[in-house]
């Protein structure tokens, strides 16, 4: 029954006698919000570095895209609960080297492992690209700890990952697309989701592993991006200054193959 403004302030308690409840003491809880090309962004941490700065280096790839005229497909948007550390959940989503062996019949097939490629990132963001059989070439971008999207010319595939508990992790995932003639969203069209189901089972048999005596081994070209994500944990939880952003192609090109 409290009333509260637009801008939070407590405006009026009924019932209660005077100065009974200090209306200056009793707002609500203000949280930083930004939005990045119709995509909002909130944080609870009051002194985390602008969205601006997170995405300078990844910006000059998205901004050609025109995400912004897209449209959200909110009834395709789907949360599960998975039973895996959101590191794996995250770093799994941003790899496309799993291709081959875990999506060989879903994914593989319109997004070949050896079609990807890695533009450019810190460990604030990171963008690869990748080819697709029936569309042009796709972006990949992954803001830690907990945004990665797919981006198509006209189509935007989206997940989040917020840990519940060490082992268990809520993943909500949604697409974006154009705006048909009857005015329903065209996202993905022949799009299957059951590669979620893939990812999911892949990340919980790994969160089992990963408890056992383990040696990790080295990273591929094609895990590049993977190697960000690696500077971003240590830059959080061991204060490692993040290095300056590589630039491995302007956007609009490919890097160059490795000899």
């Amino acid at each position: 029954a409290w009333t509260y403004g637009l801008e939070g302030d407590l405006l009026s308690v009924p019932y209660a006698l005077p100065a009974e409840v200090g209306h200056a003491d009793h707002g609500l809880e203000s949280f930083l919000v930004e939005t990045w090309h119709g995509l909002v962004f909130v944080s609870l941490n009051p002194d985390v570095e602008p969205l601006s700065t997170r995405v300078a280096a990844v910006e000059p790839y998205i901004k050609p895209l025109g995400l912004d005229r897209l449209h959200h497909d909110v009834a395709a948007t789907m949360s599960e609960q998975w039973d895996a550390n959101w590191k794996l959940i995250f770093g799994n989503a941003l790899d496309s080297y799993s291709h081959f062996r875990v999506h060989a019949e879903t994914v593989e097939p319109v997004s070949p492992t050896d079609g990807s490629y890695y533009l450019a990132g810190s460990a604030r963001a990171t963008v690869t690209g990748g080819e697709s059989m029936e569309r042009a070439d796709h972006l990949v971008v992954s803001l830690p700890p907990s945004f990665i999207a797919v981006i198509y010319p006209d189509a935007l595939l989206w997940q989040s990952v917020r840990p519940l508990t060490v082992g268990r992790t809520e993943v909500t995932t949604g697409v974006a697309g154009e705006e048909s003639d009857a005015g329903t969203v065209v996202s993905l069209p022949g799009w299957d989701a059951s590669f979620i189901d893939e990812d999911r089972a892949i990340c919980e048999q790994v969160q089992r592993n990963v408890s056992a005596r383990w040696r990790p081994g080295p990273l591929l070209e094609l895990e590049r991006g993977l190697g960000d994500f690696h500077a971003y944990l240590a830059w959080r939880l061991s204060d490692v200054a993040p290095e300056p952003p590589v630039v491995a192609a302007e956007p609009g090109s490919r890097p160059e193959p490795p000899l």
